[in-house]
């Protein structure tokens, strides 16, 4: 083993117990779900183990959460499209370039987002297909979609092999703004939150997009555990300015 994956292999162990504590990097009580439905869907690995998930905006560019981003060195990560189970092959293709926001804060989250531009496009069919971006305004209530290979519990430690969905509500901010200030996390502008007791995203589902009438609205970011009454998840907000502006910053470059 040598030293860079010895250290990388630390930061994860590091991640994995502070999830453990308060913010879980976030499908809970959600169904089995196949590619075909969700084309947009990537999933990042790390010397080929799969540690996050992220959305096709371009045939070139995917969004996730600049979490899943900071720790690893760009040789090293790569990304899957076009896989219901992550035992597939699907379409591989190696990371040009990580991007993630400047104002990306790792206590806070605030500006969780991050893109990563893959070296050769991938080839569009069924099975991939690029997402726009978020063009509604999202009011409480506003059903979203999230897919992801993360655990469907909070005390599981393995990623589960098939391709999950679950289906929450935006929830009222002020509500969720309460319950995480007891945890001393702060709601920023770039925020948003959604979920039900009972349904979530959980560890594993970082970087997922939220989907809200076949558009990417959120990423999903963090949590107090997966699935809490109290807890809903939270997500990045792409109708957010500054989120939206990086977004377009890395799509022109």
């Amino acid at each position: 083993m040598n030293s860079r994956t010895h250290i990388v292999l630390l930061l994860v162990l590091l991640s994995c117990l502070l999830r453990n504590t308060i913010a879980h990097d976030r499908i809970v009580n959600g169904t089995p779900s196949n590619i075909n439905v969700s084309p947009y869907m990537v999933s990042l690995r790390n010397v080929g183990r799969y540690f996050c998930s992220g959305g096709l905006v371009t045939l070139k560019l995917v969004i996730t959460a600049a979490h899943c981003l900071v720790h690893f060195p760009v040789e090293d990560v790569s990304v899957v499209a076009g896989v219901t189970s992550l035992q597939e092959t699907g379409q591989r293709r190696r990371v040009q370039t990580l991007y993630y926001s400047k104002s990306y804060n790792a206590t806070s989250r605030n500006m969780d987002i991050g893109a990563i531009k893959v070296r050769r496009a991938f080839i569009a069919g069924p099975t991939v297909a690029t997402i726009p971006l978020c063009r509604r305004r999202l009011t409480i209530g506003t059903k979203v979609r999230v897919s992801g290979w993360g655990v469907t519990h909070e005390n599981n430690t393995d990623f589960t092999d098939i391709l999950r969905t679950a289906v929450m509500p935006i929830v009222r901010r002020q509500f969720c703004a309460y319950h995480y200030k007891t945890v001393s996390m702060i709601l920023s502008p770039s925020m948003i939150c959604a979920g039900r007791g009972g349904i979530d995203a959980c560890i594993g589902d970082s970087g997922a997009p939220g989907v809200v009438n076949g558009q990417l609205c959120g990423v999903v970011s963090f949590g107090v555990g997966c699935a809490r009454k109290n807890y809903p998840g939270v997500y990045t907000k792409i109708n957010n300015a500054k989120v939206r502006r990086f977004i377009r910053n890395v799509m022109n470059r």
